[in-house]
Order: structure tokens, then sequence, then C-alpha cells
């Protein structure tokens, strides 16, 4: 049986004291480890997700970068040393 309740007072608790120690705030990854948790889904499951969406977002970079002229970043200057 699922146990939300429980995960989202887990995730209260570690927002908090992440946020007083570090001063950061939760992002997408501790969703996707409180989804996991409170649906009990099997232990590589968010880590299956994250790397389908971190695919998803290389191939879209990947698509950007071909659609720019080639050689766009080539440095301009000219080595004029000894």
């Amino acid at each position: 049986m699922p146990d939300g309740e429980g995960t989202m007072d887990a995730v209260r608790r570690l927002q908090q004291t992440v946020a007083d120690r570090a001063r950061l705030a939760p992002n997408v990854d501790l969703a996707l480890a409180a989804l996991a948790s409170a649906a009990r889904l099997p232990e590589d499951t968010a880590a299956t997700v994250f790397v389908i969406g971190r695919t998803a977002g290389w191939i879209a970079h990947i698509a950007a970068e071909y659609a720019e002229p080639a050689m766009r970043l080539r440095p301009r200057g000219e080595y004029v040393g000894p």
C-alpha cells in the first residue's frame, strides 16, 4: 500500500533541514524521489525516469546545435607572440 503521508512528512523535514543548513530549495529530483517512494515503485524507477528525461534534453540540445551555423564558436584571435 502506498504511503503518501509518510513520504510527504519525510520530504517536509528534509526540505526544512536543507533550507536551514544550506539555504537551498528542493528541485525536481526530490519530487521524483518522493513520488517513487510514496507509490512504492521498483528501486530503479526514479533513476530510469531521470535518465529518460535527461536523454530527451540532450537530444533537444543536439538538434538546436545542428540548427546553428557551423563553427560559430571559432575563435577569431591570432597569436602574435614571440
